[in-house]
């Protein structure tokens, strides 16, 4: 996505990405007055992200699900287990 910083110089700059074992992504529902980055570690708190509207648009969204599961298989989560209740 492209950014507009304070000195008015644009840039590419990723919405979710994977770093250091964590979803790192920019909190969609800050901009367009601030620029602030979230991280998570477990699967599950992506999905409330998502749900949330923490991340949106369809590329973000399947990329944020794509790192959850990630998240989980590292973790050793059977994800046939079912949502968390």
């Amino acid at each position: 996505m492209k950014a507009r910083m304070k000195d008015g110089s644009t840039g590419d700059i990723k919405a979710v990405w994977f770093e250091n074992g964590k979803v790192r992504m920019i909190d969609q529902r800050k901009l367009p007055l601030d620029l602030v980055i979230v991280e998570f570690d477990d699967y599950r708190d992506v999905a409330e992200a998502i749900k949330n509207m923490t991340t949106r648009g369809a590329p973000c969204i399947g990329a944020s699900a794509a790192y959850a599961m990630c998240l989980a298989g590292l973790g050793g989560k059977d994800l046939d287990e079912g949502p968390r209740s």
